[in-house]
């Protein structure tokens, strides 16, 4: 009758488990408390982040008038929103300029739109100091204000580039009529001949009788007739964009309707978290090296004990 061969087992049961993290209780509270002092002086070290955010209000109907609409591949035209504008590079320098650092010294700062209100906009700004986050928040706050008035003025320097590109038009078809003996010619006269302004080639009522032109001079004065009309169309499109804008900004002004606070606490390290994740890494150190070295010692245990 053959002899049985022993049994040994080489697993550690849960009863056993904790038994043998009981016993080294020290050791993990040790490990835990040195995980956690190292976390927390890691976090001391690293230099802090501050955040705070201001609020400007801005209706799209004072975005800058020149820059409102891009035209996509397809032809259709594309809003812009002013949170674009809010980042561009003149705000960015008007903001350094403020703060008296150079634009490459400006902290981060973030644009974001609210999902519920279309004209609300939070400039979000960090740094290394609660003082300095604030600053460089209401700076570029205020920076993004005056950029969205200052353009949403440019119909009104436009208005006076078309009124004088109205006036030259005008002057150089008075010119030409004066030079070429035709100045008593009315503009209606002038439709007659050219054709130039009439709805269907219906000819206006001149009332009289017209000089003969040569076609060189026809041809002309139907240039200056189409130039002036253009300026003339141009000048009333862009005067009647100026009214709508004065209203606008009379109605709802761009504006900073909260400033950013100074901030209480850095966001950037996380102290508390930092430490206690710190502590929670000492502890599952120290236990997986009790119940390592508890395996390696049944592993031996159980080595000596089976026959040779």
């Amino acid at each position: 009758m053959d002899t049985p061969v022993p049994y040994y087992d080489d697993e550690i049961d849960l009863r056993e488990f904790i038994f043998t993290l009981l016993k080294g209780w020290k050791l993990i509270l040790l490990f835990t408390l040195l995980g956690g002092v190292a976390a927390l002086v890691i976090s001391k070290l690293q230099q802090p982040v501050y955040e705070t955010s201001a609020q400007v209000l801005i209706f799209p109907s004072v975005s800058p008038a020149t820059a409102q609409f891009l035209i996509s591949p397809d032809g259709t035209p594309v809003t812009i929103s002013p949170a674009v504008f809010l980042l561009s590079d003149a705000v960015r320098q008007k903001s350094a300029d403020s703060l008296g650092l150079a634009v490459s010294k400006i902290p981060p700062v973030s644009i974001a739109a609210d999902k519920t209100n279309t004209t609300l906009f939070t400039i979000t700004a960090q740094a290394a100091s609660a003082q300095k986050a604030m600053q460089v928040a209401n700076a570029w706050a205020e920076a993004g204000i005056a950029y969205m008035n200052v353009s949403a003025q440019l119909p009104l320097a436009q208005e006076a580039q078309a009124r004088s590109a109205l006036e030259a038009a005008d002057r150089a078809l008075v010119d030409y009529q004066q030079h070429n003996g035709l100045d008593q010619l009315t503009w209606a006269d002038l439709q007659d001949l050219t054709g130039i302004g009439l709805a269907n080639n219906v000819l206006a009522p001149g009332g009289r009788e017209l000089p003969n032109i040569s076609p060189s001079q026809r041809l002309e004065i139907a240039k200056l007739m189409q130039a002036r009309l253009d300026a003339q169309t141009e000048y009333e499109t862009i005067r009647s964009l100026v009214v709508q804008t004065k209203y606008n900004l009379a109605a709802n002004p761009p504006l900073v309707i909260k400033y950013a606070p100074v901030p209480k606490a850095p966001i950037k390290p996380k102290l508390v978290v930092n430490t206690l994740l710190g502590a929670l890494a000492g502890a599952l150190l120290a236990m997986s090296w009790i119940i390592l070295r508890g395996w390696l010692r049944q592993s031996t245990d159980n080595s000596k004990n089976r026959p040779s």
